[in-house]
């Protein structure tokens, strides 16, 4: 994929989600260990399907990609905005980072 492609394919992934232009995409695994309050989400495609593109009042200058148990969240409860959440490491033999309403 060309460099080109690739700003392309990230435009029509973000398109319509204007929270989070001008803003870099940060690692859900930097949030292990702490409480974050969310400020803004909204679904978003992406080549492994549907997830959510949030922000954290914490960090203002990135955004972050939900995990699978964070995005059945965002998905099942009516308003996410101003909720803090913890994000915990992973367990043993797991593959995802625990996500708990705080």
């Amino acid at each position: 994929m060309t460099k080109e492609e690739y700003k392309k394919q990230q435009a029509e992934r973000s398109e319509g989600i204007k929270f989070i232009e001008g803003k870099y995409l940060r690692g859900f695994d930097t949030l292990v260990g702490q409480t974050v309050t969310i400020t803004e989400y909204a679904r978003m495609k992406t080549k492994n399907g549907d997830t959510f593109a949030f922000l954290i009042k914490e960090d203002s200058d990135n955004f972050y990609l939900a995990n699978s148990i964070l995005a059945d969240m965002f998905a099942n409860i009516d308003d996410m905005k101003d909720t803090k959440i913890k994000v915990s490491a992973k367990p043993s033999g797991k593959r995802y980072y625990p996500v708990e309403l705080v």
